[in-house]
């Protein structure tokens, strides 16, 4: 990663491919991690301390005197023809990226990369709409279940004319490959109809729920509801996880880590939260009935620093772990990642 950012300083790059966001997301980050060592690196002509081209001190004081302009270093200044942005642009992704956009300079442009997997294509932009592509119809032959449903030999499917625009699907297909009825284990929501084809925009991973108390949480529903939350009180986010927080002297809870763009005041993380548990009920009849009951107590919010998020996916790739794997996750169950990530001492 530190080497591609290397080369790239002295190139006149235009668009950003990176498929997962999380990777887009961390660059401006990488940018500013790296700064110093980027700048000798390119005075010495020296490529991971090693010989590499020839010096370029032109380049190396251009770069200073960009740092001494601006303070914080960001893409759009050390790439002024920067034009596109080429990943996944739902999931959490579609609560970052407006802002994240504005690092790479005025009037970049988000492309959405393909809904597919390494079995086969689903979905594929065949215009600028920001988030859906239309369905792959010669790739394989498409079957979708409900994904409020769990799959199983006998789980009623539907043909891709059959479905209904704002409803979440399970993805199966058949192909020449020799895949017969396989589920990816990606759900894709319908978006619309384009001349008689489903345009379809990925909402997460079908096995990724949370079901501490009946609640059944997928992604796609939580991120709708951290959106809608967002939307009624005006504020941000740079990223987003949660977690259910049990202990032995209160009910159990959805506990909600966030970034936030700028920071938030308590009486604006207050009704961001309440906004959220209002949400989370429409999107889901299961959480709504746990609320009622009490079996799940109101969500509470726990406020990170801007960088925290940026700073574990970065720690992640350092263990070794592919870029490209590295992805955002939202439900993050597992005490020793949620400490990871939210323990203040850290940075």
């Amino acid at each position: 990663m530190y080497l591609r950012l290397r080369l790239a300083v002295e190139s006149d790059v235009r668009c950003v491919i990176g498929i997962n966001p999380a990777m887009v997301a961390a660059l401006p980050h990488q940018l500013r991690q790296w700064w110093p060592r980027i700048v000798k690196e390119v005075r010495d002509g020296t490529l991971g301390g090693l010989p590499y081209g020839s010096p370029n001190p032109e380049r190396a004081a251009e770069l200073e005197r960009l740092a001494r302009r601006h303070g914080t270093v960001r893409p759009a200044h050390v790439w002024p023809h920067m034009r596109a942005l080429f990943c996944w642009t739902t999931g959490l992704a579609s609560l970052y990226l407006p802002r994240l956009r504005e690092e790479f300079g005025a009037g970049v442009t988000a492309l959405p990369a393909p809904v597919a997997a390494s079995e086969g294509p689903v979905g594929v932009a065949l215009d600028r709409h920001r988030t859906a592509g239309s369905l792959v119809v010669t790739a394989a032959v498409h079957e979708f279940a409900d994904a409020d449903q769990d799959l199983g030999p006998d789980t009623a499917t539907l043909r891709p004319d059959e479905l209904e625009p704002g409803r979440d699907y399970h993805v199966v297909f058949s192909h020449v490959g020799g895949l017969y009825r396989y589920a990816v284990g990606d759900v894709v929501r319908v978006v619309d109809h384009q001349e008689g084809v489903p345009r379809l925009e990925y909402t997460g991973r079908g096995n990724h729920r949370s079901d501490h108390a009946g609640e059944r949480l997928r992604d796609a529903q939580v991120i709708r509801a951290l959106q809608s939350a967002l939307d009624a009180t005006g504020l941000e986010l740079r990223n987003a996880a949660c977690r259910v927080a049990t202990g032995p002297r209160r009910p159990a809870a959805y506990e909600f880590a966030v970034s936030a763009t700028t920071p938030w005041s308590q009486d604006e993380s207050a009704r961001f939260t309440g906004r959220l548990d209002q949400a989370l009920r429409r999107e889901s009849a299961g959480y709504h009935a746990a609320r009622t009951t009490d079996r799940l107590a109101a969500p509470t919010l726990n406020l990170l620093d801007p960088e925290a998020f940026l700073r574990d996916w970065q720690e992640q790739v350092a263990c070794g772990i592919r870029p490209t794997q590295v992805k955002d996750r939202l439900f993050r169950q597992d005490p020793q990642l949620w400490a990871r990530l939210t323990e203040p001492s850290r940075g």
